[in-house]
């Protein structure tokens, strides 16, 4: 029986150590959702890159200083660290929508900036986003900002990210992670097939 009883309590043990629920509070005693992470085994499926970036979120959030709870957090688009800051790529792209996404998931006062004050009714479609700056309020009211930064590596892209209070340009959040090259190759070969799929979905 003991050596049962000892099986017993070590799957047990594992169990639990495999799932973490907890509660994160900041400095400033703003208190995010509660959180259940899951260790990843053989068995989960394969992450995708909202994945990490949700924990690039999550490791943000256990380092965040002084971040009040009525006060908005803008993002831009991740740059290469080695260019000049004017332009990204589509990963760039898909990671300043994933970090709102996910921002706005851990109850973090998200801010899309882009929206304009009124809905643009054209025979394309009708829009309220907006690239023109002329469109976009002047005023809008960025307390914070995320940015980030990308380095092209042999395994993939280096992520860096920061939370910057806007004020004083102030880092209160900051973490990196590695996004490994093939996923990054998955995200440009579905916008390559994008207008075929499109394409072929008008046809039928």
């Amino acid at each position: 029986m003991k050596p049962l009883l000892f099986i017993s309590c070590s799957l047990l043990f594992i169990s639990s150590a495999c799932t973490h629920n907890f509660e994160q509070v900041s400095h400033s005693g703003v208190m995010f959702q509660n959180t259940t992470l899951a260790v990843p085994t053989i068995t989960d499926r394969p992450l995708a890159l909202q994945d990490y970036v949700a924990q690039l979120i999550a490791d943000m959030e256990g380092n965040l200083q002084s971040l009040e709870s009525s006060n908005a957090v803008a993002v831009t688009n991740f740059v290469f660290a080695n260019s000049n800051y004017q332009t990204t790529n589509d990963l760039g792209h898909f990671l300043a929508n994933a970090c709102m996404q996910e921002l706005h998931r851990q109850g973090i006062t998200t801010l899309d900036y882009k929206v304009t004050d009124f809905i643009r009714v054209t025979p394309e479609g009708d829009f309220s986003l907006s690239r023109d700056h002329l469109e976009i309020k002047d005023e809008a009211n960025i307390d914070y900002v995320l940015v980030g930064t990308m380095t092209d590596a042999k395994t993939g892209y280096i992520l860096h990210a920061r939370i910057v209070d806007v004020a004083n340009k102030t880092i209160l959040a900051a973490a990196q992670t590695l996004i490994p090259s093939k996923l990054v190759n998955m995200l440009a070969a579905e916008k390559r097939a994008e207008p075929a799929n499109i394409v072929k979905g008008a046809s039928e």
